[in-house]
């Protein structure tokens, strides 16, 4: 719990730090014709999403979280699960349970998905929470999608619905390569001799229908789109064009979702972790001040994946709010807020 606690304090001062130094410029910009704005609504329709739910034949809900809420997210139980010894690893157990339970008390539905998440959505579809470590790496993302592709090809399902949070998109982009690309599977295997698979849980999984919504994800991996996929980015947005804001109102969250904007290429934590280096040459620089000032200062709100929605959540305030929404990244699991953006988000994928 004090762990959770002093990363969102370090985390606010980077985000503070890198917005002073690095402003954003505008670019000339050709964006997808699946943009679209919009703003959130206080009223919503459960049956609406029953509907959408019903119409796609969706059989289950799965919530991934981002970086930071997870049960080891400063990765010390990784060293100690290496030990391989049973009394370790029971403990380790034990108190990944611990902190997950603690940062749910703490972070509350500010962008965590909670046990309010799983039972409201339970109305609708079975749910259940997807948990990573949420180390801010590529291996601990990469790692996390090999967990959900096992849960995944252990399922029966033909057509899911996968919710994520911030860098949880990221695991859900990492999956889809791993079941449509060789390729990258090949690389990957090389790099991870103990991700063993079968060739049928590959087949298996490509005739699995997939709608992904992400929620605030940053603009890192790429998703493999076909027909067997969909997905929608939602990003917590108020400007009329497709850039994120200066500093100036981040105080109060003027411009919507700041962490969505430096959470880029380079912004990775370093770790002694030799696969992170290595899966740079196959993701993208991890850990890399100068490519992270380079993206801060030119990257657009997104890439042009899927369809996306930018949508004012309607959390700025006139009065200092940051902390209150995570600098505009907590705020798509509020309670009062969660619903209606699934409304949103179901009404522009149909």
């Amino acid at each position: 719990m004090i762990s959770t606690a002093f990363t969102i304090l370090i985390l606010s001062a980077l985000v503070f730090l890198l917005l002073k130094k690095y402003n954003f410029k505008k670019y000339k910009f050709e964006a997808s014709r699946d943009v679209y704005f919009d703003s959130i609504e206080d009223k919503h329709s459960i049956e609406y999403i029953k509907q959408y739910v019903t119409n796609n034949n969706l059989e289950s809900c799965y919530l991934i979280h981002g970086t930071f809420v997870g049960d080891d997210p400063l990765l010390l139980f990784q060293l100690l699960d290496k030990l391989n010894l049973p009394f370790i690893n029971s403990l380790t157990k034990k108190f990944r349970k611990v902190i997950l339970s603690g940062g749910e008390r703490i972070n509350k539905d500010i962008g965590n998905f909670t046990s309010f998440h799983k039972k409201i959505l339970n109305q609708i579809l079975p749910t259940q929470l997807f948990h990573w470590d949420s180390g801010n790496n590529h291996n601990s993302r990469v790692k996390a999608s090999f967990k959900l592709l096992k849960n995944l090809s252990n399922s029966n399902e033909k057509s899911i619905l996968i919710i994520s949070h911030s860098h949880g998109g990221q695991v859900c982009a990492l999956l889809t390569q791993l079941i449509y690309s060789t390729e990258f599977r090949k690389k990957i295997q090389y790099l991870y001799p103990g991700f063993n698979y079968e060739k049928d849980e590959i087949k298996k999984l490509r005739k699995m229908n997939i709608t992904f919504i992400t929620l605030g994800m940053p603009p890192r991996y790429k998703f493999v789109i076909n027909n067997k996929i969909k997905l929608i980015q939602v990003i917590n947005h108020r400007r009329s064009d497709y850039f994120s804001g200066k500093l100036n109102g981040i105080i109060n969250t003027k411009d919507g979702d700041y962490i969505q904007k430096i959470g880029v290429e380079g912004s990775d934590f370093t770790t002694k972790n030799i696969l992170n280096q290595k899966l740079d040459n196959i993701l993208d620089r991890g850990q890399d001040l100068e490519k992270l000032k380079k993206n801060i200062n030119r990257k657009y709100r997104f890439d042009a994946q899927g369809k996306i929605l930018l949508i004012d959540l309607k959390d700025n305030s006139s009065y200092p709010n940051f902390l209150l929404t995570l600098f505009g990244h907590g705020s798509y699991t509020k309670k009062e807020i969660f619903l209606p953006l699934l409304e949103k988000a179901f009404k522009y994928l149909s």
